[in-house]
């Protein structure tokens, strides 16, 4: 089944390998174990895909996605996004922030597949709505390696072109000062 295709990256995430690891189980040779069969995986461009069934064979059954890997898989697919809040519904985790496209990401708990569905989870002004701040990703910074380090890199672009002065909150131009900014100039403060 197509669900079945997973990225190397977003194994790496659902299943808590580190990447390299996953990669020398792919380049590995005759002898060495464990080794993904030649069916089992692909090479499109520079992105490996590898089958659910071959990592569940070489590791063990997926688990249910958690808060922080749906979080880390939707950050995988849209790696500019800035991806500020979450709910949880019985099917998967919803979210939202801002990012160039339109949707709300959403992470199913089964398959760990992300996607902007048609079909709506839940009611959107009725759910509890959690901000991502409060989610761990030191695993997955250790596991994805420079991956990792590359989607941060986006998200720090992002942050510069949409949220002007976020970063530096006195900006030196005064067009980019945020409400409260002007407000505090105001006042004096």
């Amino acid at each position: 089944m197509l669900n079945d295709v997973m990225t190397l990256a977003e194994a790496s995430v659902i299943w808590g390998i580190k990447y390299e690891g996953l990669l020398k189980c792919i380049t590995a040779g005759p002898l060495d174990q464990p080794k993904f069969h030649d069916d089992e995986v692909d090479k499109i461009q520079d992105t490996w895909v590898v089958t659910r069934q071959a990592m569940e064979r070489l590791f063990w059954p997926m688990r249910t996605i958690t808060a922080d890997t749906a979080y880390m898989l939707a950050q995988l697919e849209c790696p500019g996004a800035l991806i500020t809040n979450y709910y949880e519904t019985e099917r998967g985790f919803v979210f939202s922030g801002r990012w160039y496209g339109g949707g709300l990401p959403k992470v199913e708990k089964k398959t760990g597949r992300v996607g902007w569905y048609l079909e709506e989870w839940g009611n959107r002004d009725k759910a509890k709505w959690k901000a991502t701040e409060n989610l761990f990703m030191g695993s997955f910074e250790a596991s994805l390696g420079p991956i990792y380090d590359s989607i941060k890199e986006k998200q720090e672009i992002v942050r510069k072109n949409q949220l002007p002065g976020v970063h530096n909150p006195y900006p030196k131009s005064k067009e980019h000062k945020t409400l409260f900014q002007k407000f505090l100039d105001k006042i004096g403060w």
